[in-house]
């Protein structure tokens, strides 16, 4: 009997634990991290919350107590962002609508390290988006370089030839490339303008393409990265070959240390951001590497009431970053209410440490 009473309390603690977690998550999402960092953290690890949430909830329920209640009044009022997160789809969602217009969405990681493109040694990264065949592609860590060994703008614009109209904004400098973002189009770009959140790397830009009879503006954004090298990804990993508190506490610190600054940028780009889509007179569509996963702050703002393309058909996670153990959803693509999305696609494709992620939509004539 008493060591069944150790064991109820040591569970409702435990719950009690995972329920705080899952509140700080909640609130990570709506409170900016320039003025509250704690909850940012554990966005990160909001998959394993909600099950671990789920665990009890079924848990208690088992052993006949009302503490079941606890956790699952919060999965219910967390019920926005776990549909967000993990979408149950099941099957292709049916519509009687034919896309009229498609969109690719692609961190090429460099255009696949400046690797030069020729027909019998093709760029991956360019050739993928040939096939692709997307009427408007947005690219993030778009690059060239100034040496014609390396891929050039020149090589970049005779591959894409089908692609008649083109903005490209530049952002970072060095000796041996340059790189931003850049949106391809088959429609007529009639306007275009830069977002600039005064981030020494990323940048954000739109274009407004007519399309038929009507002109959509497209947002190509790309949010403050987390700038962990591949030291810093390799040191959870070391963890399991030499595991002690100080080791633990060091990476932890410096981990920690780099994604604080991140979210506060990635915070204050977020509400610059959604400050000029608000702007916007036209249909707007939204892409890009957020480099945030859909429970953060920089997402939820952004997001507003524009829907999420994966969240509306997907199943899963839906991860876009693929490196080593980090898998995290961070590449999206956000649409107007008004237009309907007729199918959403990611490419397993290993040609960058994102994978490609395409829309297709219907949007109708006025």
């Amino acid at each position: 009997m008493f060591g069944r009473a150790i064991l109820k309390s040591l569970m409702l603690t435990a719950n009690l634990v995972v329920v705080f977690i899952l509140l700080l998550t909640i609130l990570g999402s709506k409170i900016s991290p320039e003025k509250f960092i704690i909850p940012a953290y554990t966005t990160l690890f909001f998959p394993l919350t909600i099950l671990a949430n789920a665990f009890f909830v079924f848990f208690w329920i088992f052993a006949r107590k009302w503490h079941f209640l606890i956790s699952l009044v919060l999965l219910f009022i967390a019920a926005p962002q776990v549909a967000e997160t993990i979408p149950l789809h099941f099957g292709q969602t049916k519509t009687n609508l034919k896309s009229n217009l498609t969109i690719l969405s692609y961190n090429t990681m460099l255009n696949a390290g400046l690797k030069k493109h020729t027909k019998e040694n093709p760029n991956l990264v360019i050739q993928y988006i040939i096939d692709t065949d997307a009427d408007i592609v947005c690219l993030q860590e778009f690059s060239i370089s100034k040496k014609k060994e390396f891929l050039t703008e020149n090589d970049i614009l005779k591959a894409l030839k089908k692609y008649p109209y083109h903005q490209i904004t530049y952002k970072q400098y060095n000796s041996w490339c340059i790189s931003g973002n850049a949106t391809f189009s088959k429609f007529p770009i009639i306007e275009e303008g830069v977002i600039d959140y005064n981030s020494k790397h990323q940048n954000a830009q739109y274009s407004d393409i007519k399309i038929d009879n009507q002109i959509l503006r497209v947002f190509n954004v790309h949010l403050e990265s987390n700038k962990l090298t591949s030291k810093d990804r390799s040191l959870p990993l070391e963890l399991k070959d030499e595991f002690n508190t100080e080791k633990l506490s060091g990476t932890t610190r410096h981990l920690s240390n780099k994604l604080g600054t991140a979210y506060k940028e990635r915070a204050k780009q977020a509400d610059i951001m959604i400050k000029e889509i608000k702007k916007s007179p036209h249909k707007v569509i939204i892409c890009g590497d957020f480099n945030d996963v859909p429970t953060s702050y920089a997402y939820t703002v952004i997001k507003n009431n524009y829907k999420d393309a994966f969240a509306e058909t997907g199943f899963g996670l839906g991860w876009t970053y693929n490196e080593s153990i980090f898998r995290f959803r961070i590449d999206y693509i956000l649409y107007d209410k008004s237009i309907h999305l007729v199918n959403y696609k990611r490419s397993f494709v290993k040609y960058s440490d994102h994978f490609p992620i395409k829309g297709s939509f219907y949007i109708s004539k006025i």
